[in-house]
């Protein structure tokens, strides 16, 4: 994919040009793509965007391992969204499943715009994970053979009923936020993604956290 430096709308990668502002199209609006940030994370390229985040490809430099590596969009960032960010990080983090996306890092960089400005932005570094989204699945294949589609119900619901023991709900469990994971030696694996409007319930002696807006 392609995206308008200006606007950030999304194009194939045979479109040169945004139709909207005539502005030239680029792999990474955000220009972050080879920046070393925070002296470890090495940014390789950009994966995904949505409406408040991206998600780039990442390597780290001392371990040399492959993290996703997600951020707040440059420029929708508020201090409104950067909360809710950094309460998936304190929300997710804790969540040690095999079924749930593991979060091996999180805080803010610097990093250099288009202008060669320096910029703040947060970040949480998270397991590389190959393979592609439920919702994408579904759309190339329509439905799932029964026993595929138990299976991966019954990673859900394992993840699920951990968090539940931890006291967290996910709140915005949906295909999109759904990973099929190929494992090194074929097999699959769901992760649960994405506990971003999660809430962290009520604990035994009465003390009640939301990590968003919760009430």
């Amino acid at each position: 994919m392609k995206y308008c430096s200006q606007c950030i709308s999304k194009y194939d990668d045979q479109q040169r040009f945004c139709l909207d502002d005539g502005a030239e199209l680029v792999p990474d609006p955000f220009f972050l793509s080879g920046q070393l940030l925070g002296g470890k994370f090495q940014i390789e390229s950009l994966i995904d965007m949505g409406g408040m985040g991206a998600v780039y490809r990442a390597k780290h430099r001392f371990l040399n391992l492959p993290l996703a590596f997600k951020i707040v969009r440059p420029d929708q960032a508020s201090s409104f969204l950067i909360r809710l960010f950094e309460k998936e990080a304190q929300t997710a983090a804790p969540l040690r499943h095999p079924n749930i996306v593991e979060i091996s890092d999180a805080g803010r960089v610097t990093a250099q715009n288009s202008n060669g400005e320096a910029v703040e932005i947060s970040y949480l570094a998270m397991e590389w994970l190959e393979g592609r989204t439920l919702d994408k699945e579904l759309r190339e294949q329509r439905n799932l053979n029964f026993h595929r589609l138990l299976e991966v119900v019954q990673q859900i619901c394992a993840a699920l009923a951990f968090a539940h023991d931890k006291l967290t709900i996910h709140r915005d469990l949906k295909p999109a936020n759904i990973m099929l994971a190929r494992l090194p030696n074929g097999s699959e694996r769901i992760k649960v993604l994405d506990f971003g409007i999660g809430k962290v319930m009520s604990n035994a002696h009465g003390t009640n956290v939301t990590a968003t807006g919760g009430t």
